[in-house]
């Protein structure tokens, strides 16, 4: 490590930190800040097996949901903020390594426009593929209730994370990430999911049309977005055992997946033309909830 110094703040009340001493790095090439800062790649991520959470609620998040945190920063203009500085000391009470960059320094590693003075880098679990369907399935067929979410080439890290954060408010089982979607563990999608990768498996899948026969296999129905489908939403049994599938932003489901699923559509009353792919799948997922609460 270089570079490296220890200094006590003297703010009195919450915004102390605790510990014998707050460690402050002050240059760019030290080890620490080089890990960080690499992991807004995605083959530097991969490489790593980490990425990166930042802002005070993502970094809440990953801590509550259990994740394997490998150390965190905070920027040293935050001292004064009483949130980040009760997140530390959680952090801290953890026995997570955390320490404290100049501002220069933690923005140069930060990827948000306006940081909100907390980062860290957790381990990417290992969701090994043929063991994370294995569950969802044997799940499945013990509950006869599972609500799966496929998607099919997503890759907005934006569109990708709201798609997570809908499956998490509906209640879906687990989310697919079918090639060549955005990478779950993306920094960009963590954010636009607001934690919900951490609520529920969200998996990687090379093959997604194989994917779909072993749901289909599993007594799955599956059915994809499609704005000119004949089958209003509502009137969609997704009820059960259901698997939604959504596509690519400009290409829509590939032929491989329509061939073997039903298509629905979410009318539209106004003049727009379509919807967001993640707002056409929350009103899908919103139905197949409500309806399994009606069956209730």
């Amino acid at each position: 490590m270089t570079s490296e110094r220890r200094t006590r703040s003297t703010t009195p009340g919450p915004t102390v930190e605790t510990g014998a001493g707050a460690l402050t790095i002050t240059s760019p090439a030290n080890d620490r800040v080089k890990l960080l800062r690499g992991l807004s790649g995605a083959a530097a991520r991969r490489r790593a097996g980490m990425t990166l959470v930042e802002g005070i609620t993502l970094v809440k998040e990953a801590l509550d949901s259990g994740a394997s945190f490998v150390t965190a920063a905070r920027d040293e203009e935050s001292i004064g903020s009483a949130r980040v500085t009760e997140l530390v000391d959680l952090l801290r009470e953890r026995g997570i390594d955390v320490w404290t960059a100049t501002h220069r320094i933690f923005k140069g590693m930060s990827q948000t426009e306006t940081p909100q003075g907390i980062l860290a880098a957790i381990d990417i679990p290992d969701n090994r593929e043929d063991a994370t369907l294995r569950d969802v399935i044997a799940g499945a067929r013990a509950s006869g209730d599972a609500l799966v979410v496929l998607m099919d080439g997503i890759q907005d890290p934006g569109n990708a994370g709201a798609i997570v954060r809908s499956g998490d408010a509906f209640g879906a089982t687990c989310v697919l990430f079918g090639a060549p979607s955005a990478d779950p563990y993306n920094p960009k999608v963590l954010r636009a999911s607001m934690g919900s990768v951490f609520h529920l498996p969200c998996l990687e899948v090379k093959d997604a049309p194989a994917v779909a026969d072993s749901l289909i296999a599993a007594g799955f129905r599956l059915f994809y977005g499609d704005a000119k489908a004949s089958i209003p939403v509502h009137l969609a049994d997704l009820s059960g055992l259901a698997a939604i599938v959504v596509g690519n932003e400009a290409a829509g489901v590939s032929e491989a997946l329509k061939e073997r699923g039903t298509p629905i559509a979410v009318p539209i009353h106004g003049m727009a033309e379509s919807l967001n792919v993640a707002m056409a799948l929350t009103a899908m997922l919103y139905e197949a909830r409500r309806q399994r609460s009606v069956a209730l």
